[in-house]
């Protein structure tokens, strides 16, 4: 599924766009959010993310058929494996005890971690609330994670 919807404030000076922001939504035809890339990114990482998303939501259908539950969980668990490892500090492994998924639970912050990554911050959001609703999200993206005002404001051209 693809979309675009203007969601902040940018100027156009002739043919340059002066200020703005940009999210990137990987999203089921439902309008269930998988991943997102908050801000302009390197094309090397896109590609990257992009690779993750689809590789991650693939497996979570393998390993849950016809079980949306089972999926999002498998989501919650990718998202906080990567938080983590993006944040250097390891995966709890697996073992006796507590399931791997409560040793992930365990070792996430209790709210939106500041000072991080855009990126790792979607991935705590997305650990946080797995499978959002686009409609649910795009605002928490927006202005928490990139700090920038939803309007509906027109394009302000000279």
């Amino acid at each position: 599924m693809s979309a675009y919807k203007k969601v902040g404030t940018f100027q156009k000076n002739g043919n340059n766009k002066q200020g703005g922001n940009v999210a990137t939504y990987f999203c089921l035809p439902v309008e269930t959010v998988v991943h997102v890339i908050p801000g302009p990114v390197a094309a090397d990482v896109f590609l990257r993310e992009a690779r993750w998303a689809v590789d991650v939501y693939e497996s979570a259908v393998l390993e849950h058929p016809d079980d949306p539950d089972g999926q999002r969980d498998y989501l919650k668990q990718a998202h906080g494996v990567r938080y983590l490892t993006d944040q250097g500090r390891g995966v709890p492994r697996a073992g006796k005890g507590a399931p791997m998924a409560a040793r992930i639970n365990a070792q996430m912050p209790k709210a939106l971690p500041r000072g991080t990554d855009t990126l790792e911050q979607a991935h705590w959001l997305l650990w946080a609330n797995p499978l959002p609703r686009l409609a649910a999200v795009y605002q928490t993206v927006w202005t928490d994670v990139l700090n920038e005002q939803v309007t509906d404001e027109p394009v302000r051209g000279r």
